[in-house]
């Protein structure tokens, strides 16, 4: 007959979570920091030391424990702390910082103005930016004098990627919900870099059958480029959520939905312009490419379990005969 009674350690982590409860957490403090020594992996208390150094005054050992913890509102209370001491502290520096930003801004706007500066004197990098802001020009000049670069469509991709990366690495913690200890930039990479060469490739071999006008570059060129307000986006993301709180996330929100909507629409006008096609067979055409993409994943993933199937029987093959 086994008769399991409660132990120290659990009267202890029991007696800690009542207090941190009810508030007492001067009390608390000494329970937990002996549950801590007993067990290093016990999230409750993390969690209920990050609230104790909260109370004390310690904001920054307590967005330590809130991190150790994954307790994301104590941490962005003690990162509402921080962040109001930092601009008390700084505020006169910042506030120099910021009027000389927006006075050279503005001179430089008017100097550009009146000279009639030209920023950008690549051609190619002009057209990239002028996607943006008149989409069916400059499609229209990638199609018929074939000003796009590869190159340059290109490093957009590996841009794409890696600040896909840096913005789960790199994020706010109140924003990233990532487990660094499983995490597999592979799978990024795939997200990223493979859903846009799939596109491309499954959008020109269904235009071709439906009279699409767009050869492989031009299709490339048109994807990586509409690439560009998600990029802005993500790289948004990655700065201000290091700055922002759980209750500000809204903004963020929005803006990376914009953005994305933003890609989808400089998609589309490119897909529409490079093929010469009407509004309704690009719809047409590009829910058979969503078909096509849909086939292909399915099929690399019906080889690649066969592959594991296959090279398990060489394995086991082998060992029965050795």
């Amino acid at each position: 007959l086994a008769v399991f009674t409660e132990t120290e350690y659990g009267t202890q982590l029991k007696k800690a979570r009542a207090l941190t409860i009810a508030g007492n957490y001067a009390e608390s403090k000494e329970l937990w920091l002996s549950v801590i020594k007993q067990d290093k992996n016990c999230q409750l208390a993390y969690i209920g030391l990050a609230r104790v150094y909260l109370n004390e005054g310690d904001y920054e050992r307590s967005l330590e424990y809130s991190k150790l913890g994954y307790d994301r509102q104590t941490y962005s209370l003690a990162f509402s702390k921080v962040r109001t001491q930092f601009i008390s502290d700084n505020f006169l520096w910042i506030l120099i910082l910021g009027v000389i930003l927006v006075v050279g801004l503005l001179i430089f706007a008017v100097i550009s103005m009146k000279r009639k500066l030209t920023l950008i004197k690549n051609d190619k990098l002009s057209l990239l930016f002028r996607t943006l802001i008149h989409p069916f020009d400059a499609f229209g000049t990638i199609k018929d004098k074939q000003k796009g670069s590869l190159i340059i469509g290109g490093v957009l991709v590996v841009i794409y990627y890696i600040v896909s990366v840096l913005s789960d690495l790199c994020g706010g913690f109140t924003f990233t919900y990532v487990d660094l200890a499983s995490y597999n930039s592979l799978w990024v990479l795939v997200k990223s870099v493979g859903i846009v060469a799939l596109w491309v490739i499954c959008n020109l071999l269904v235009t071709t059958l439906m009279d699409g006008k767009g050869k492989l570059k031009d299709i490339f060129v048109v994807t990586t480029y509409s690439l560009v307000p998600t990029i802005i986006g993500e790289f948004t993301f990655l700065v201000l959520s290091n700055v922002l709180m759980a209750d500000e996330a809204e903004f963020l929100i929005i803006f990376r939905s914009l953005m994305l909507a933003y890609t989808l629409i400089l998609l589309m006008i490119g897909t529409i312009k490079i093929h010469d096609y009407s509004m309704g067979k690009f719809l047409g055409t590009t829910l058979l490419t969503l078909v096509g993409m849909a086939i292909v994943v399915f099929l690399i993933i019906m080889v690649f379990i066969l592959s594991q199937q296959f090279v398990a029987f060489l394995v086991t093959l082998y060992l029965e005969i050795s």
